[in-house]
């Protein structure tokens, strides 16, 4: 994962993230760049604010997705992983309001 200052400057913000396909084509994601245009004069500042409110649910999103990928690979491997409970985690973290 890119870290969060990856150089909005020179290219528009990613819209969507890592779950686009579980929350509505990234719909909240738009809403959060939406009200942070509204709130800047400056892009530069829309965007660093967009990408603070972003960042944390996307890594989340990311680093469980490779959490769950390496135990589906390999279950022996990681006997006290708790799928349900992570993909539980997760899912409680995506609901909340932004």
């Amino acid at each position: 994962m890119s870290p969060a200052r990856w150089g909005h400057q020179l290219r528009p913000p990613l819209v969507g993230g890592p779950h686009a396909d579980h929350d509505g084509g990234g719909r909240d994601c738009r809403v959060v760049l939406a009200r942070c245009l509204a709130a800047h004069s400056s892009h530069e500042e829309a965007f660093a604010q967009y990408t603070e409110a972003r960042y944390e649910r996307c890594r989340l999103v990311v680093e469980s997705s490779v959490q769950i990928g390496e135990y589906e690979m390999d279950p022996s491997r990681h006997p006290d992983f708790d799928h349900a409970g992570l993909t539980q985690h997760v899912l409680e973290t995506m609901v909340q309001p932004m």
